[in-house]
């Protein structure tokens, strides 16, 4: 038994080929225009797409892209319609998420891909929340820290890309409510003001001025690193590894620093450095954890987003979204700016308004 859903067309951002070893560039990607499906199967439901999230693990994704496959992503969208059998759990106009969309308007999923957001019920919350503090990019900082980073009060822990996304709630939680010192590492010294004054970090490092290993040594020098959030990996991560406290607990995050570099150059393969001081956690009997947040959201991921929509109702976390204008033909720069430094917090694309209801 099918449903019909509405008719039209619809745009989406294609990958032409896997990107392997070299740099994404504007002529990988090209936009078409596809038919709105009319038939849904019984467990199909149909998204419009509202916001789509940008994220850099996309670039390792397009390594093993196939030709002509829409550009993966986290999307939040609304119901535009579904199978008989989808229709008993989703119902048309409901707020989703899912990572089954990509860069694109519409996209058809089963329905259990398909994830009602459990919303505020605050009409104000900005619906890019729900990418953000409220969605994944909040219960990677959450539970990751809840999980792995056992953090105390007044230990110390360092972030990596701590004007960003992740970082800038991993700053937060660490100071606000665990009550640690809090030393963050930043492109600019924009980022480092906002990551100190609006984020609450204790210090922060501007990698592109500053000797980071010099001045960890320095910040650190008394009191050492419990606990490390690492988004870059590289040279900040051997930095981090020099300075650890005993039983220091790493969290790798991301490694941003290694997604583009091609191994077959003399640039690439200088940037693709793993950790070099690896006999530093023998003695500091410290541990790396690396993770993804799909090891808890599914059984901690409803109670840590209450709990997250509850710091930013109280003022406890502030969230910075950076939502970009002009659909999904504004994806492919909206994800470069992740690698130039451009981008502050949570970077999103506005694709459509709530409500719709069609093309």
């Amino acid at each position: 038994m099918k449903r019909a859903a509405r008719s039209g067309r619809y745009a989406a951002v294609h990958v032409k080929d896997a990107v392997c070893a070299r740099n994404v560039a504007a002529d990988d990607f090209v936009v078409t225009e596809h038919d709105v499906p009319t038939e849904l199967g019984d467990d199909d439901v149909l998204v419009r797409v509202l916001y789509v999230s940008i994220d850099p693990y996309v670039r390792g994704q397009l390594k093993n892209a196939k030709p002509n496959a829409v550009v993966p992503a986290i999307v939040l969208g609304e119901v535009a319609a579904t199978g008989k059998a989808a229709a008993a759990t989703h119902a048309c106009g409901q707020l989703v998420s899912s990572w089954s969309g990509g860069w694109t308007e519409y996209f058809v999923a089963p329905a259990a891909a398909v994830a009602p957001v459990v919303e505020t019920g605050d009409p104000a919350t900005p619906l890019p929340h729900y990418l953000s503090a409220l969605g994944m990019t909040g219960l990677t900082a959450y539970l990751s820290l809840a999980n792995l980073g056992a953090l105390k009060e007044g230990e110390t822990v360092v972030v990596s890309a701590a004007a960003g996304a992740v970082g800038s709630v991993v700053v937060q939680l660490a100071k606000k409510v665990y009550k640690c010192r809090v030393i963050g590492v930043a492109g600019s010294d924009d980022k480092c003001r906002r990551v100190v004054q609006r984020y609450g970090a204790d210090e922060c490092i501007n990698y592109k001025t500053e000797d980071v290993a010099a001045r960890l040594a320095e910040l650190c020098a008394s009191a050492k690193i419990d606990v490390a959030f690492d988004n870059v990996g590289g040279a900040f991560l051997d930095a981090v590894l020099d300075n650890l406290a005993k039983f220091a607990r790493v969290l790798i995050c991301g490694q941003i620093s290694q997604y583009d570099a091609d191994p077959n150059t003399d640039a690439g393969a200088k940037a693709m450095i793993g950790p070099r001081k690896l006999i530093n956690l023998i003695y500091t009997e410290a541990s790396i954890h690396g993770f993804t947040v799909l090891r808890w959201s599914a059984t901690q991921g409803p109670d840590a987003v209450k709990a997250l929509a509850a710091l930013v109702a109280d003022g406890t976390l502030v969230v910075d979204n950076n939502v970009v204008e002009g659909g999904v033909r504004a994806a492919p720069d909206a994800f470069f700016s992740l690698f130039t430094g451009a981008n502050q917090g949570k970077t999103v694309v506005h694709v459509a308004d709530r409500g719709g209801g069609g093309v």
